[in-house]
């Protein structure tokens, strides 16, 4: 009979850990986009991009940007840029492209990645091309819907398919 490791004891660590902070940053960075895109609220959507940033020490984003106060398009792409950064590795920038209709300016041919040996800060949001092994690929206007399966338009009768599939 094989003897089974005893796996360490992790309940003072789990108690440690807030379970709220763990979701924080995406409440708040919903938040900040549903105010302002769907209310166009800037005071509402500057307050929730604040209490991400200042969750990891940045300042607000009015002292980042001053020029921001009043500047709709600045703010867009703060917001957009603070979830691009917020959830890199978790596969959201395509769904976010999509939703805001950017895919295009984003996909434009040649894939790029954020500047991964960077020594610096200023350089590691610099977009570059050499770093990763990826194929080449043009995002059409077809690829902000997916095709609809033969089943469900098999149901639906008055469906047709989406464009382009």
């Amino acid at each position: 009979m094989a003897v089974m490791q005893q796996l360490p004891d992790l309940s003072c660590l789990i108690q440690q850990l807030n379970p709220a902070h763990l979701f924080c940053s995406s409440t708040n960075l919903s938040l900040a986009v549903f105010f302002f895109f769907l209310f166009f609220d800037e005071t509402a959507a500057l307050l929730y991009l604040n209490k991400v940033r200042n969750r990891v020490g940045l300042k607000d984003i009015e002292e980042a940007y001053p020029e921001i106060k009043g500047n709709k398009e600045l703010l867009r792409w703060c917001i957009q840029k603070e979830r691009m950064v917020e959830f890199g590795l978790e596969a959201k920038r395509h769904y976010d492209a999509c939703r805001w209709m950017i895919a295009k300016d984003e996909y434009p041919g040649t894939p790029w990645t954020l500047h991964l040996t960077a020594t610096n800060y200023e350089d590691s949001y610099q977009r570059v091309n050499n770093e990763l092994r990826i194929s080449t690929y043009v995002f059409q206007d077809k690829d902000y819907l997916y095709p609809i399966g033969a089943a469900q338009l098999a149901e639906m009768t008055n469906m047709t398919q989406n464009y382009g599939f």
